[in-house]
């Protein structure tokens, strides 16, 4: 029970929360002791900021270190941090906010590095207090300093999407630039499945245009023009069909002198009509027609 209070606490919830959590599984698992004790552990976790010890338990039973190696809560270098998901109502309230993109890059780093729950400096990171701050402030997080570092929990209400290791590795924030904003808005507010490499949408211009509140219907057409030629969207029939986390578009120099001299182009089918783009590879979903050109083709 108490490792158990102890996750969900590092995870961003509130005490109450956890109570409520610990009481549940107390309720399930027929544990033999009242709901006042249940609530007092929760209650003891805060209070004393404890912190599971797996020291203790592997000094207890004569574990040997390499049983760290594998875990995805160790966070020694080399290992990956802990990630919550992206909070749908976080995402709403910068929006709503209107938040700059630096607040939104700011809250994307958190989540990158496994930060909520954590104290930190915001420098190591690249960030800076009074961005952080004003992040605390449009995401209704609560904010902790203490001694130069900086902590934000915030309650975790709704869904929370899961971003792969393609979109923070990459250069996708950075090709997205203010765009990162409304896509961040349509992955939460309308993904219905994501794989490592996309995510899976069926969603109108129209309802695109209600989400971001924008003024005109050519507003939408111009974000999702940005976002396929980029590579980072599908849009066909009048429908966004996918968000990609990388661009499909990966461009390689050395391909592209080859297509050149052999004068070889791919057709892709987009909607409107036919693209034709010379030395780019699509992902495998996309159907690509290679074909030589004769002297005379354009």
């Amino acid at each position: 029970m108490v490792s158990l209070a102890i996750v969900h606490k590092n995870a961003g919830y509130t005490e109450k929360q956890v109570t409520e959590i610990l009481t549940d599984y107390a309720e399930r698992w027929d544990h033999d002791e009242s709901a006042e004790k249940v609530a007092q552990k929760a209650k003891t976790i805060f209070r004393n900021g404890t912190q599971f010890s797996c020291k203790f338990v592997k000094d207890n039973l004569k574990l040997p270190n390499s049983v760290c190696a594998g875990c995805r809560f160790n966070k020694a270098e080399g290992n990956s941090p802990v990630r919550s998901g992206i909070s749908r109502n976080a995402v709403a309230l910068l929006w709503d906010h209107g938040a700059s993109l630096k607040h939104y890059k700011a809250y994307v780093a958190l989540i990158k590095n496994g930060l909520f729950g954590e104290f930190f400096d915001p420098e190591e990171y690249g960030l800076d207090q009074r961005t952080v701050r004003e992040l605390a402030k449009y995401i209704e997080a609560d904010r902790t300093l203490e001694n130069g570092l900086v902590s934000l929990r915030m309650t975790l209400t709704g869904k929370s999407y899961v971003l792969p290791d393609s979109f923070y590795k990459g250069n996708t924030i950075a090709a997205l630039g203010e765009s990162l904003k409304q896509f961040l808005v349509l992955y939460t507010h309308s993904a219905y499945k994501a794989t490592g490499r996309y995510s899976q949408m069926r969603v109108k211009p129209q309802r695109i245009q209600d989400l971001l509140g924008y003024k005109t219907i050519r507003s939408v057409y111009k974000l999702i023009e940005k976002w396929v030629k980029l590579g980072f969207a599908v849009f066909k029939k009048g429908f966004l069909f996918a968000l990609y986390f990388e661009s499909y578009k990966v461009i390689d120099l050395e391909d592209v002198k080859k297509l050149k001299k052999e004068r070889i182009i791919a057709s892709v089918d987009f909607d409107p009509g036919v693209e034709r783009v010379v030395g780019l590879l699509f992902p495998k979903e996309k159907e690509i027609k290679w074909r030589k050109l004769g002297r005379g083709s354009p």
